[in-house]
């Protein structure tokens, strides 16, 4: 599932030697250290220079403006969705006869990837909507490989193509609820819902279910 920054990004400088890598790695990393805690939009350069230890100026002699390290970010991105991947088809509860018990679980998964990334996935989020020059050209491929991917996890037999597409809007009700319920719970519709994580996943895994009924 690797993915290559997009070359005709106008804003990504790119590195030549060891150093310069070297160095926007460590940017990068930095960045990712602040998403933890912050919003993509309220981290300045100054924020990422400190915490990498580097002048203003080294920054800007790697990158044009600070939406330069997106692209960058979604490698990073594709990377930690890989560890998630590996760690989901190796999880024993999807050897369970039961489909609900699978279902449930692959929305678990979703929830969890959305949860642990919540300050980056947002940042790409709202910035793919703005520039979809930051989406490495390889990404929605390696995606859509997840996607099918967890089809075969709730039919293990082999789906059809009508079981597949069941499948796949499974996996985009879950993404969706899990974008709103987890990228943005202080708005709409998120904000306005009395409702805990746990209950959510109880009525997705419902829904899930039900569309499967009978096959």
């Amino acid at each position: 599932m690797n993915s290559q920054v997009n070359p005709n990004s106008p804003r990504v400088i790119a590195p030549t030697q060891k150093r310069g890598r070297d160095m926007q790695a460590r940017l990068v990393q930095a960045t990712l250290e602040l998403l933890e805690n912050q919003s993509f939009e309220d981290i300045a350069v100054a924020d990422i220079t400190g915490r990498a230890g580097v002048a203003v100026g080294t920054f800007y002699r790697r990158f044009t403006a600070k939406e330069a390290l997106l692209p960058l970010l979604y490698e990073a991105y594709n990377q930690r969705v890989e560890k998630w991947f590996g760690a989901m088809m190796a999880d024993p509860a999807f050897d369970s006869p039961a489909r609900e018990t699978r279902i449930r679980r692959v929305i678990e998964y979703i929830f969890r990837l959305f949860e642990d990334n919540r300050g980056l996935v947002r940042a790409l989020h709202l910035n793919s909507r703005i520039d979809n020059r930051i989406v490495p050209e390889n990404a929605n491929p390696a995606r859509q490989s997840v996607y099918r991917t967890m089809a075969d996890l709730v039919y293990p037999e082999g789906a059809s193509p009508a079981q597949r597409r069941r499948a796949d809007a499974m996996v985009l009700m879950a993404v969706s609820t899990a974008i709103e319920f987890v990228l943005y719970p202080q708005q709409t519709p998120a904000v306005l819902l009395d409702l805990e994580r746990d209950e959510v996943i109880d009525a997705l895994t419902r829904s899930s279910s039900a569309l499967f009924a009978g096959g």
